[in-house]
């Protein structure tokens, strides 16, 4: 395989070296137009599940693109706990940001978030489909073999049931932290899920809060400054990320304090 620098292109269907593959419309058009690929140009296939396959373009038309394979290879899923997202609606294109960059960040699950004050979805597909667009773009460009899993937008309550082992955690602001060390949570992390919320441009609603404190959830503080939902969702996973979550010890809340449960 190359050193990561040959454009990727989706391919969802399973490959064998030595194929011909015409690829979807969509990926042809990005392919011929965008990226003005040309025959015996060489690239990589992603089909979103570990998957990689070399290419060499055979045939380039506006709207169909083929490629011979050439060689094939698989990335095991990170070995970390699953990470899911939930995030609430918000206006205009700030979701669109937050779907780019939970995808850059290496979101397993990402669940648009209907709750009290979150942004009215529009009826039939076409956001969702393009939010689909959106996840599938920023998982080439930032060279993930996995595609994180969008899900259709979901009532907030849908989110509160756990096992053992699995963490729910909120964003929110509250007056006071403790250190709280995520990693040692559950008996077996690999195998966890960890489940960060974070509400739409109003914040959560009282009896989401009161929701919250009844599943035993931990709320966590991201400091003093009053963030944009997408700010919040993509610092919170940031911190996580990176192990810092509850490192900032307790009294006043900075970056990724953790605050007890009540």
């Amino acid at each position: 395989m190359s050193d990561g620098g040959l454009p990727r292109l989706l391919h969802e269907e399973d490959v064998a070296v030595g194929a011909t593959v015409e690829l979807t419309t969509d990926e042809s058009e990005h392919g011929a137009q965008s990226l003005r690929l040309r025959v015996d140009d060489l690239i990589e296939l992603v089909n979103g599940r570990g998957h990689v396959a070399a290419a060499r373009v055979t045939g380039v038309q506006r709207r169909r693109l083929t490629v011979l394979v050439t060689e094939q290879s698989f990335d095991a899923p990170p070995d970390r706990p699953r990470l899911v997202v939930g995030l609430g609606l918000l206006k205009g294109p700030r979701f669109d940001v937050a779907l780019e960059k939970l995808t850059e960040l290496g979101v397993d699950v990402i669940v648009p978030l209907i709750t009290q004050y979150s942004e009215v979805l529009p009826a039939g597909r076409t956001k969702f489909d393009r939010w689909g667009r959106i996840v599938v773009s920023a998982m080439k460009q930032c060279r993930r073999t996995w595609r994180p899993e969008l899900r259709p937008p979901t009532p907030m309550a849908d989110l509160l049931t756990a096992d053992a082992d699995d963490v729910l955690l909120v964003g929110h602001p509250a007056p006071a932290g403790v250190a709280l060390d995520l990693p040692r949570f559950g008996t077996n992390p690999q195998s966890r899920t960890e489940t960060l919320l974070v509400g739409p441009e109003g914040g959560w609603a009282p009896d989401e809060l009161d929701r919250f404190r009844k599943a035993g959830v931990y709320f966590i503080s991201l400091g003093p400054n009053r963030l944009r939902a997408e700010t919040a969702a993509v610092t919170l996973l940031a911190w996580r990320s990176l192990g810092f979550l509850g490192a900032w010890g307790s009294g006043s809340p900075g970056p990724g304090s953790v605050l007890p449960r009540d």
